[in-house]
């Protein structure tokens, strides 16, 4: 059922027509996998020479499972790859998991200090074509002190292989989203301390606070959700690949578009997602919507666009986004 909702959302965006929206998608289930434990995220890596990597994040069981899944045969049962744990694998309340394009996992852990010290972003070298019977060490570790990883919400890859990890911290004077250029978090080359992000993101200049999702274009632009849980209002902000400084340290960049909450009708938004011509979807928990948006985030302006497509329960059936 939750691979069937995947695919409905991703039919929603995908590139059919010229608005953000598409025919019904042909949708079967292909696999049923029995034993995840209050799964928080998933992630798939698409490979093009072996079986597709499929990262399920289980809160219950504090550890991450990868599976190897042939989605183009129904008979092919997935095959459990191996399971990240707490001790070995130093999974912390996982609450995020993402592939880099060559196919590193990251994992997002929330940790379970109310102080936010033992948060972590744990990176492993995963090969989907060979079992493994014990679980991995991370590749690379970044830190809540170097990495500056702090009440980690989300975190995603772009194009190139940088790193976006957004932070949910509620104080507006801290940093919210830290940026790591893709050499320095190469799982097959891993550094032997933790990295220093190359910029991060603030309140100040950049808009961005109590992060909630992270999400990259095609193009490698950037989008960040912010918004306090339980309070209407927060925004998306959008940053142009030029001025993230993914490869060398740069200044704080300030958004090129902002989405808000008149104009774009932004109301607590949990979830972003970019389709692969560049139209951006927003989930609303404020109000049980999901708003698509036709963005040129290369482009700087002043002026909040309006949802080009609105998506709501009475029409859609949206409940609880």
């Amino acid at each position: 059922m939750f691979l069937r909702f995947l695919t409905f959302i991703w039919c929603l965006i995908a590139p059919i027509t010229v608005l953000p929206m598409c025919n019904l998608c042909d949708v079967a289930q292909i696999a049923y996998i029995p034993n995840s434990n209050q799964p928080r995220a998933v992630a798939f890596f698409n490979s093009t020479t072996g079986p597709n990597c499929l990262a399920i994040a289980n809160q219950g069981t504090n550890t991450v499972d990868v599976y190897s899944v042939d989605c183009n045969n129904p008979q092919a049962e997935p095959i459990r790859i191996v399971t990240l744990d707490s001790t070995t694998s130093k999974i912390n309340n996982p609450v995020g998991v993402a592939f880099s394009p060559s196919g590193c996992l990251a994992v997002a852990n929330k940790g379970i200090n109310p102080t936010g010290t033992d948060n972590t972003v744990t990176i492993y070298s995963i090969d989907c074509t060979t079992p493994q019977a014990n679980p991995l060490a991370p590749a690379i570790t970044l830190d809540n002190t170097t990495s500056k990883i702090l009440f980690v919400s989300s975190l995603a890859f772009s194009p190139s292989g940088c790193l976006a990890v957004g932070s949910g911290l509620t104080d507006p004077n801290n940093s919210a989203v830290a940026i790591f250029s893709a050499n320095t978090i190469d799982c097959t080359n891993p550094s032997t301390t933790p990295p220093a992000p190359t910029v991060m993101l603030d309140a100040a200049t950049s808009k961005a606070f109590s992060v909630n999702a992270v999400a990259f274009s095609s193009t490698g632009c950037l989008a960040v959700a912010s918004g306090i849980l339980g309070l209407q209002g927060g925004r998306v902000t959008l940053y142009s690949a030029d001025t993230l400084h993914c490869n060398t340290s740069g200044p704080t960049p300030a958004p090129t578009v902002v989405l808000d909450s008149t104009t774009s009708m932004i109301n607590l938004p949990i979830s972003v997602a970019f389709s692969p011509n560049g139209c951006l979807a927003v989930s609303n928990s404020g109000n049980n919507t999901v708003t698509i948006y036709s963005v040129d985030c290369a482009t700087e302006s002043a002026v909040s666009p309006a949802p080009t497509t609105i998506l709501n329960a009475a029409v859609s059936g949206i409940k609880n986004s």
